[in-house]
């Protein structure tokens, strides 16, 4: 059967995850839905394409999908839209509905499909933004862009997208709501979980009963990029969810410490219960010059994962040294 299904209903309930407010104020509305009107293909075309990654060869059979409704706020998805030129985007179009009548309300979603972290855009007015404000009694449609931060990790078709809605009050930021549903776009026969299959270049850094941690490749400094990174899959086997921290890092034995970024949390590195995501350690041109490389001949990472993201509660850790 498709559409959608709903999971939980926890308003109480907390994590190390930090929603990150903000508005993407150099992509204008209209190059924002030209673009998502002129990329996203017709939810009729029954066809798959043959690629490297096995895909769903069935017809898409979704259903309007509400995940909220009760006194505080509605909200439907009521379209799936995948895109035809990117396997690792597609749109959802949402209705939203702010049922009180004296406060303000803002809406974030946190997002996984075949189980991998997703980053998550509503479309808005006034362009890209991870926070959907609604005014007391206010009644709206938004189209909710999906998409991999690492679009070369194609994970398949989206088989099972997961979606965690966050209503908090605008004024105080407190959270009044959480939702958790999942929509099966071609069935929930059809669902499945992304299993990353070893490659020869894969190198190990953690992979114990917590996490895995892998180094999958390289963006080598050129005449196109002055800057540094080693990319990443990480996956989380916990039942909580945990924060990726680079301890320390040194490149050609000088100290440089990477920032550590992930499709699901650009800010603090976090992989939710049971997920798994594509990310990258990552230094700046800046950071670079300041030390002097302009070729990177030995990497030294140490990787820690913690309950938090204040790194007080190590889990794990794990030393890699490596020649490029």
């Amino acid at each position: 059967m498709g559409g959608g299904k709903e999971v939980s209903d926890n308003s109480d309930s907390t994590s190390v995850s930090s929603q990150v407010e903000g508005t993407l104020a150099d992509d204008s509305i209209e190059e924002v839905k030209n673009d998502a009107e002129d990329s996203i293909s017709s939810t009729e075309n029954d066809s798959t394409e043959e690629s490297a990654t096995e895909h769903v060869e069935s017809s898409i059979v979704f259903e309007e999908t509400v995940a909220v409704d009760d006194e505080i706020c509605m909200i439907k998805i009521t379209k799936f839209l995948p895109d035809s030129s990117r396997k690792d985007r597609c749109i959802l179009n949402a209705e939203f509905e702010n049922k009180s009548a004296e406060k303000d309300i803002n809406v974030q979603i946190d997002t996984a499909v075949n189980g991998v972290q997703y980053s998550t855009s509503f479309i808005t007015n006034t362009g890209l933004s991870n926070v959907f404000q609604l005014g007391a009694g206010q009644k709206a449609d938004s189209q909710i862009d999906l998409h991999c931060g690492y679009a070369e990790n194609e994970i398949g078709d989206f088989t099972d997208i997961e979606l965690t809605f966050y209503v908090m009050e605008s004024e105080s930021s407190a959270k009044i709501l959480e939702k958790t549903i999942h929509i099966f776009p071609y069935g929930e026969d059809k669902a499945v979980s992304f299993v990353r299959e070893e490659q020869p270049s894969d190198y190990v850094i953690i992979d114990d009963e917590y996490v895995t941690a892998i180094i999958t490749g390289y963006e080598e400094i050129s005449d196109y990029n002055s800057s540094y990174s080693v990319n990443l899959f990480l996956e989380n086997k916990t039942d909580e969810d945990v924060c990726f921290i680079v301890k320390n890092s040194y490149l050609n034995g000088i100290e440089a410490k990477g920032s550590l970024l992930c499709t699901g949390d650009w800010v603090y590195g976090i992989v939710k219960s049971g997920r798994s995501d594509f990310g990258e350690i990552y230094w700046s041109a800046d950071k670079l010059e300041e030390i002097g490389i302009s070729e990177v001949e030995e990497i030294e990472i140490e990787l820690g994962v913690f309950a938090d993201i204040l790194g007080m509660d190590e889990i794990t850790n794990g030393v890699i040294t490596l020649n490029p």
